[in-house]
């Protein structure tokens, strides 16, 4: 787990070091335990160490080949290594280490880019190829480590995090208007290529690039395709506990600790209880806590580590008053405004972690794989009701009822929702909360804005069968997930702090889209297969728990203080985010400016939306009005 950089000027202009190493500075966090630069003519290559298996300085890099025909600058963890260096010794090729960076480093000259469909991990890369005078980035399948681009004429230039790319060329500071409005109207983020710098990419999740003096390529190597799903009544949970715990297994190697990010919920408990099978060390759990509060989940993580001797938990106790401090990190590390989305308490959760370990685990990815979130209650009543016809109609009324946990007019909102998004670029601009904010009005497309509901889309193609199975499709590669992957990698990273995420092994993923949509919601359960496969794993009090909190914090609360009261109305009044031109001043004035205690009675109100306008205003500040150092 490092982070990257690299320089080519193909016109054959010199890369001087000096700029790789401005590359490096700005994402040490990434990398603090060495740094390692190599310069060959117009290319540059730069690597910043965080070690996690083999410790030694001789899996340093960037790393090479014995007769220098390619060189390796390498991001992320591969975790069937040892697997495939057994393979490639039988094949001939011999190791000086013991980490996956040489390992990788061989599977690409063996098997080229067919070595990505064996890799089983997270990764961001790049090989340098100096006799073809070529170069070859690559990110793993669903993006779980960044990898940003930029090109202009002859120079391209690659790292770990845009902010590298804007320390060495200050003139990619400009920002993308459709990106920031996205974000402003629908808590959108930078997911497939597009960024908030206009002229700063990212490698999409799964794709190849070939650059070359005169070209570049993209392609695709994952060779999963969506397919059809298991028929009605088929229970493959044996499967999911075999292919779980493997996943679990092996992303346990590691030289240095690792431990558990347990919120106790089903995933995270469920990996937590592997975890706990594969080790005879203490684990340490990281917990969050707010006591005598509605969204406290401190008693089910307690049921599940007090079970299991070797599982010990760490509490985090986030308070609120550094919100604002903390807003201004999480944007600088995730190079992009972000959605609200549980990311103050995972800031500090990462954070206690990073104190005791190197390497967490944790439970994202389930909810996206078996349908873990509300959205996907209406795609699975509609496919119940083709399935079975008007006679099941009184069924599927009781189980919408179990599945939104009796709250009153729950479906209806989400009926509401649904039509809402389906008719979004007549009504959506105005009838928006943040619509009279912004200076200028624009209907977005709906395409764009929920991609999660693409059973709903006219124009989005549906690979699957079932409604439920599109709709999780989307929720992964398009919408959801992407976002997720990104705070789960940039704060992690802002506390040199590794993530391996389980439920995200390929063959898992792979495994969950052949599955019928019965088996992720019916009967009123929600996660039905995982909830049956962890049955004598995890407690009852866990396994069968309908309420979701995940990543909770009390915003309502911390909102009406009147120190972040403050804090907001000096950044959102203040004169650089008045003369902006994306939001309107007259409204903000309104909003925002007066006596305090009316402004405090409207912040509990509409977070999400205070939360967005903070966030935008900060990343200006950050990215736009001066170059990172």
């Amino acid at each position: 787990m490092c982070g990257i950089a690299g320089l080519w000027r193909r016109n054959g202009a010199p890369v001087e070091r000096s700029e790789i190493d401005r590359m490096l500075a700005v994402v040490k966090h990434r990398g603090p335990d060495g740094s390692g630069v190599f310069v060959d003519g117009d290319l540059g290559l730069g690597h910043a160490r965080l070690k996690i298996l083999d410790l030694t300085d001789a899996a340093s890099q960037p790393m090479a080949l014995a007769d220098g025909s390619m060189w390796l600058s390498y991001n992320g963890e591969v975790h069937n290594y040892l697997e495939l260096r057994e393979e490639l010794t039988a094949l001939g090729e011999s190791f000086r280490t013991s980490g996956d960076t040489e390992v990788v480093l061989h599977a690409l000259h063996r098997w080229g880019l067919d070595a990505f469909d064996r890799f089983n991990g997270m990764w961001a890369l790049a090989v340098w190829e100096p006799r073809r005078r070529r170069l070859t980035l690559a990110r793993d399948r669903f993006g779980m480590k960044p990898l940003y681009w930029s090109m202009e004429g002859s120079r391209f230039a690659f790292a770990s995090e845009a902010k590298s790319i804007l320390a060495a060329f200050p003139g990619e500071r400009r920002w993308a208007e459709s990106a920031m409005g996205d974000y402003l109207r629908g808590g959108c983020t930078d997911v497939g290529e597009r960024t908030f710098f206009a002229n700063v990419h990212m490698v999409p999740p799964g794709r190849v690039f070939v650059v070359e003096e005169t070209r570049v390529r993209e392609m695709s190597y994952w060779r999963f395709k969506p397919g059809q799903e298991s028929g009605k009544g088929v229970d493959h949970s044996e499967e999911l506990v075999a292919l779980l715990d493997d996943a679990v297994r092996l992303r346990a190697r590691s030289d240095v600790s690792v431990g558990v990010c347990l919120s106790g919920g089903l995933d995270s408990s469920a990996v937590a209880r592997i975890l706990a099978k594969h080790s005879n060390s203490t684990i340490p759990c990281f917990s969050l806590r707010y006591p005598g509060a509605d969204v406290d989940e401190s008693a089910f993580a307690q049921k599940v580590a007090a079970e299991c001797e070797n599982l010990e938990i760490h509490w985090v106790e986030p308070s609120g008053k550094d919100l604002i401090e903390t807003l201004d990190r999480v944007v600088w590390h995730h190079d992009a405004p972000t959605p609200l989305r549980g990311r103050y308490p995972q800031w500090h959760v990462l954070q206690a972690a990073a104190e005791k370990v190197t390497v967490v685990l944790g439970g994202q990815g389930s909810d996206e794989l078996f349908a873990g979130y509300s959205q996907f209650v209406l795609p699975y009543l509609f496919d119940a009701f083709e399935a079975d016809g008007v006679r099941a109609v009184p069924r599927l009324w009781r189980e919408a009822d179990e599945l939104t946990n009796s709250r009153p007019g729950a479906l209806k909102k989400l009926v509401r929702a649904a039509l809402k998004r389906r008719y979004a670029p007549v009504v959506w601009p105005w009838r928006n909360r943040l619509g009279p904010a912004l200076r200028e009005q624009r209907a977005m497309p709906v395409d764009d804005m929920y991609r999660h509901e693409a059973w709903l889309s006219r124009t989005l193609p549906k690979p699957y069968r079932s409604r439920l199975n599109n709709s999780l499709w989307y929720e992964l590669s398009m919408s959801g997930l992407p976002e997720l992957l990104r705070a789960e990698d940039g704060i992690g990273m802002a506390f040199s702090l590794e993530s391996r995420l389980p439920f995200l092994d390929h063959r898992l993923v792979e495994f969950a889209f052949r599955l019928g949509f019965d088996e992720k919601i019916a009967d009123g359960w929600t996660k039905l297969i995982l909830r049956r496969a962890t049955r004598g794993l995890l407690p009852d009090e866990v396994r069968l728990r309908r309420r979701k909190i995940g990543f909770a914090g009390l915003y309502e609360d911390w909102l009406r203080t009147p120190p972040i009261v403050a804090k907001i109305r000096g950044i959102l009044l203040d004169p650089r985010c008045l003369q902006r031109g994306v939001l309107d001043p007259r409204w903000l004035r309104r909003e925002f400016d007066g006596k305090l205690e009316k402004v405090t009675a409207r912040m509990g109100r509409e977070v999400e939306l205070k939360w967005r306008l903070v966030a935008q205003e900060l990343w200006f500040r950050a990215f736009i009005d001066r170059a990172p150092a």
